[in-house]
C-alpha cells in the first residue's frame, strides 16, 4: 500500500490546454482506456508530488511519439490538491466511480493514475473531468525549458 503526497502533477501539452485564468482546460482530464490494464478502469496519467525530482520529470519528459525530442509538456503543469480530490471522492457524481493510484514505471518513480469506471458515459466522464479542475487545481508552473 503506497502512501500520497498532499499534491499531484498534471502535465500541461501545450498553451491551447490553458485557459484565460491560467488553469487546465478539463480535456486534459479526460480519461482513456489503456489496453494493457486487465480490470474495469480508465485512466488519466499524473505524477504524484514526492519531491522536487517529480516536477523535474514533468519539465524535461519527451514526447515519445514524436520523432524530434520534443518536449511532452510544453506548457508546464498543474499542481492539484489531493485532498480536495479526497472530498470530491465522497460526493455523489464521483462515490464509487473515481479513484487514483500509484503505478510506478521504470522511468518514472513518481507515476499514477486518476482512474474512472469504465462503464461511465462519456457526458460524466466531462463533468468529472471539470469537477476535478474547478475543486483540485492550485497553480501553473510553466515549463521554463520552452523558449
Amino acid at each position: 500500500m503506497y502512501s500520497y503526497p498532499d499534491k499531484f502533477l498534471k502535465g500541461i501539452p501545450n498553451s491551447d490546454k490553458v485557459d484565460e485564468d491560467d488553469a487546465p482546460t478539463s480535456d486534459i482530464f479526460y480519461f482513456t482506456k489503456n489496453e494493457e490494464r486487465d480490470d474495469d478502469f480508465l485512466e488519466n496519467s499524473i505524477n504524484w508530488d514526492d519531491e522536487p525530482e517529480s516536477a523535474e520529470h514533468i519539465l524535461k519528459r519527451i514526447n515519445l511519439k514524436k520523432e524530434n525530442d520534443e518536449l511532452q509538456f510544453k506548457a508546464g503543469y498543474a499542481i492539484m490538491c489531493r485532498h480536495q480530490l479526497d472530498h470530491l471522492l465522497t460526493r455523489p457524481l464521483m462515490k464509487g466511480v473515481v479513484s487514483y493510484e500509484r503505478n510506478v514505471l521504470s522511468d518514472n518513480k513518481y507515476h499514477g493514475n486518476l482512474l474512472v469506471l469504465y462503464s461511465i458515459s462519456k457526458p460524466k466522464m466531462k463533468r468529472i473531468a471539470a469537477t476535478i479542475v474547478l475543486n483540485c487545481f492550485e497553480e501553473r508552473i510553466p515549463n521554463p525549458y520552452i523558449k
